[in-house]
């Protein structure tokens, strides 16, 4: 008897039946209360397991959620391996959470075979994939192909095939000639000069050890290995150091790719 008098209100009316539910969710919806919402959903699903609209509340909860990992297995609890009557709406959902995980290369397998999109958008995200995994000639070309007139996707794929780039090898090579002039090249200066200074410090000691006391000069070999040390170390740090430079510039490119593609799916 306690159960039945808690599971109504004041009028007797009961306030688990399913058009109350309903309201429920939708009130925690409106409140942007979503692990709340996707729980009550669970429950409305199991009692309407054929309701598309259910479905893509739930999962749009997931994703608002950002329970990523939760949305794109209950999607594929719906709809095994997006099917073509996987309803456009809750797939797009499922598809921003492959973006949220960087699944890109599950993305791109979505948007080239899910043919319900509709077709600005699926044509925009594709282009937008490619710039991401960096194919950035067959990204312009697919613009091209298309007809987008799209500023932003034509910036960036033009940012792309002009991105600046260092040579390791050359970098690695300048240090080699010069200590720390690799470093200058990669636009490290300091690092630069405070190489050049302190191989040319220890060389000078070493000479002036050697110079003193002959070959058996202490100081002569100690600044001698502590010069050749750095040396090296500096040449391989050149080299990294062109390759941290290209990394940041194709880094910055990649996220404002991503944040485009993020906008079209939020």
């Amino acid at each position: 008897m306690l159960r039945v008098a808690l599971a109504q209100d004041s009028t007797g009316a009961n306030l688990y039946s399913q058009e109350n539910s309903e309201k429920f969710a939708q009130y925690l919806l409106l409140a942007q209360d979503y692990e709340l919402a996707a729980l009550e959903l669970e429950r409305l699903h199991f009692m309407q397991p054929q309701n598309d609209s259910l479905k893509w509340l739930l999962i749009r909860s997931y994703r608002l959620s950002s329970q990523h990992q939760k949305g794109v297995k209950r999607y594929r609890d719906f709809y095994y391996n997006f099917p073509p009557q996987a309803p456009a709406n809750i797939t797009q959902e499922y598809y921003a959470m492959l973006l949220r995980l960087q699944d890109f290369g599950l993305a791109q397998d979505l948007v080239n075979r899910y043919s319900r999109f509709e077709r600005p958008f699926r044509q925009k995200q594709q282009v937008g994939l490619l710039l991401q995994q960096g194919r950035y000639d067959t990204s312009l070309a697919l613009l091209n192909h298309y007809g987008i007139h799209d500023p932003v996707l034509l910036s960036l794929g033009q940012r792309g095939q002009n991105l600046p780039r260092k040579s390791p090898f050359l970098s690695g090579m300048l240090s080699t000639l010069v200590p720390g002039l690799g470093k200058v090249y990669t636009g490290d200066w300091q690092d630069g000069l405070i190489a050049l200074a302190f191989v040319g410090s220890n060389a000078f000691a070493a000479y002036r050890g050697f110079s003193a006391n002959g070959v058996e000069s202490f100081y002569g070999w100690f600044f001698t290995a502590t010069g050749t040390a750095f040396y090296a170390s500096n040449i391989y740090g050149s080299v990294k150091a062109a390759k941290v430079y290209n990394l940041r510039y194709k880094n910055a490119l990649k996220n404002d790719v991503e944040r485009y593609l993020y906008r079209a799916v939020d």
